[in-house]
């Protein structure tokens, strides 16, 4: 009973081991994803306001430039713009049909994410162009209309189709065909939404080209953020003490939240699996050394009839590690069921990933052989005479 007892805790032990590794492994991915943007210095704040005061949604486009103008001439904010969505604080996936016109002179359908916003978010993000140029101040309402796509949009829809220079319009379903713009530049892929998100092909519009609404402001400072933040939270509620904030934090606290919840289950689990894995070690030590005790008289007997210490200390082992090579063997079968049911939690880490599992479950396996070996080695120090001489 004993020795199921403990083969059970081993597998179970495995089992949780294997889970915090795979966990671990991760929470590393993530981390080692990079997303392309540089968060250090920046930040963000999603503003609402009732539909009696921003009835049509482009006043809060006006209060917002407002308020950028305000924030210029403090010399903390090096670039402010205005966005449709607020990076890494809130999941943004939303695909608009367009038609671009290839050399041939033909419209081909393409799928994009379209978003309008003020040209700085470019360099407030560190976003570089890999080919062409960014927008400008210059591309105003009475501009030729202009578009910047990344380089997903551009290897899937214009890459040997037309490249740079490429008309565009955006036509669905939803809402009539808008009018044509020009693409002028190509930037780098870049994860806003978070290291676990797919980059989806994305197309970027100069804000005063689009009537279309927005309600978050990025900002680059310098200095603490967290006090830049606060002056611009106060800044827009000096034009409207109504406004309502939300998400309002700094680009990085925001990168960290993404991995956030993963960490806590990988630190839970970690624990379980301290907490098993001690118990299991416990179990595997003591009832080895009940062996060593109840097989005491045995063992002075085969010693005295010339059995070596080695030779006594391996008769104890192996037993102990039967009852580790069964539970670690069935473990490895429960761990399966622990991918599985971790697997929503995982990123870029597959279930029954072997590297993983095999390193989580060899250190197991060496930490329980050493559980075994310690309380074995008390057989030399077995007197044979004393053995032999009790009842």
């Amino acid at each position: 009973v004993q020795h199921a007892l403990v083969g059970m805790q081993v597998a179970v032990a495995v089992a949780v081991v294997a889970g915090a590794g795979l966990l671990l492994r991760s929470v590393w991915e993530a981390d080692s994803v990079a997303i392309g943007i540089d968060t250090e210095h920046v930040i963000s704040a999603r503003f609402a306001g009732g539909s009696d005061r921003y009835p049509t949604g482009l006043d809060m486009n006006e209060l917002l430039e407002r308020v950028r103008g305000h924030l210029a001439e403090d010399s903390r904010f090096l670039s402010t713009a205005r966005v449709p969505f607020a990076p890494l604080a809130e999941p943004h996936v939303h695909r608009d049909g367009y038609w671009v016109q290839g050399n041939d002179g033909e419209w081909r359908a393409a799928v994009g994410d379209a978003r309008g916003l003020d040209p700085e978010y470019f360099q407030i993000l560190g976003i570089e162009p890999v080919a062409g140029r960014l927008p400008t101040a210059e591309d105003g309402p009475q501009a030729p209309r202009v578009a910047v796509v990344n380089r997903t949009f551009f290897d899937r829809y214009l890459d040997g189709v037309a490249g740079i220079g490429a008309l565009m319009r955006g036509c669905d379903p939803e809402r009539p065909c808008g009018p044509e713009v020009r693409v002028v530049g190509v930037v780098e892929d870049v994860r806003v939404n978070g290291a676990e998100f797919a980059v989806e092909p994305e197309i970027f519009l100069p804000l005063e080209q689009t009537n279309w609404v927005t309600n978050v402001l990025v900002a680059r400072v310098t200095g603490p953020p967290e006090a830049a933040l606060a002056h611009l939270v106060g800044v827009a509620q000096g034009f409207d003490p109504e406004l309502a904030v939300r998400d309002a934090g700094t680009l990085e606290d925001f990168r960290r939240e993404t991995v956030a919840p993963r960490r806590f289950m990988a630190g839970l689990l970690l624990a379980f699996a301290a907490v098993a894995g001690g118990l299991a070690l416990t179990g595997v030590f003591c009832v080895t050394a009940l062996t060593v005790a109840a097989r005491g008289r045995e063992i002075g007997i085969r010693r005295a009839l010339g059995a070596s210490d080695r030779q006594a200390e391996r008769l104890v082992l192996r037993e102990g590690l039967a009852v580790v090579a069964v539970g670690w063997a069935i473990g490895l079968l429960l761990t399966l069921s622990v991918g599985r049911f971790i697997e929503g939690l995982l990123f870029q880490t597959r279930p029954n990933e072997p590297v993983t599992l095999a390193a989580a479950a060899g250190v197991f396996l060496i930490a329980a052989s050493v559980a075994c070996i310690v309380p074995a080695r008390r057989v030399a120090r077995i007197e044979i005479p004393d053995t032999l001489s009790a009842p």
